[in-house]
């Protein structure tokens, strides 16, 4: 009888040669073949698939005017890391702002923002081709325009019944006016300047009209002026 170890390690000395002469020889197995395919590279300007975008900020997230013109502008900056897209900007601000450029590319980018008018609040939004998206809140919060008082009532005409209004304001600059009265008043100011100045209205025929007061940011104030007469002159 065979010894059994001898025979198992004579079937396995049977096996390893097989297995050599099946590979021409070699007692290595072939390597794993590689992938043949080409790698793409991304297309210029957009986001590679394995790279994991940052989250798109706007800083400041918050903008507070008090003034408006060119000279008032203030910038914002959205960022978003790994992203080289297109940001766009869009506002519910309507004309009392604008922003420019409208559209810039990531992952960072400036956009000017310049007060035209006084709004309580409006939100700015940028925007990627990914729908994210960031918002800042602006403001343009202007000194107030006072008239006082608001309307004038005449009920004789001549240089005694002569009565003046005020307009005041914290901010700074020059008032203008501007009037439909030539045939019903004259109007006349010392001066119309910032922080307050007084208008004199000197009634001379009756009927209605109305001086409008300017700032030097665009605010407007109405003032209503009423000239009613008996036609009886009183000496």
């Amino acid at each position: 009888m065979l010894n059994r170890t001898k025979i198992g390690q004579a079937l396995v000395g049977a096996a390893f040669l097989a297995t050599a002469a099946c590979h021409g020889g070699s007692s290595t197995l072939p390597a794993t073949p590689l992938n043949s395919g080409a790698i793409q590279a991304p297309a210029i300007g957009s986001e590679r698939p394995d790279v994991k975008l940052g989250k798109l900020k706007v800083t400041p997230a918050t903008i507070a005017f008090t003034a408006t013109g060119a000279a008032s502008k203030k910038t914002i900056v959205a960022n978003e890391k790994n992203y080289t897209g297109v940001l766009k900007v869009a506002t519910t601000c309507g004309s009392a702002v604008t922003v420019t450029p409208a559209k810039a590319n990531g992952p960072k980018a400036t956009f000017t923002v310049t007060p035209v008018a006084a709004i309580a609040s409006c939100t700015l939004t940028v925007s990627d081709t990914k729908k994210h998206k960031a918002t800042a809140k602006i403001s343009v919060t202007l000194p107030k325009l006072n008239v006082n008082p608001a309307s004038l009532s005449f009920d004789a005409v001549g240089a005694a019944y002569a009565t003046t209004f005020a307009i005041t304001q914290t901010g700074t600059g020059a008032f203008k006016q501007t009037n439909t009265c030539s045939a019903i008043a004259t109007i006349a100011s010392a001066s119309l300047k910032a922080p307050s100045a007084t208008v004199t209205v000197t009634p001379k025929a009756a009927g209605t009209c109305s001086i409008t007061v300017a700032d030097a940011y665009g605010q407007t104030k109405p003032v209503a002026i009423t000239v009613t007469t008996s036609g009886i002159i009183i000496q």
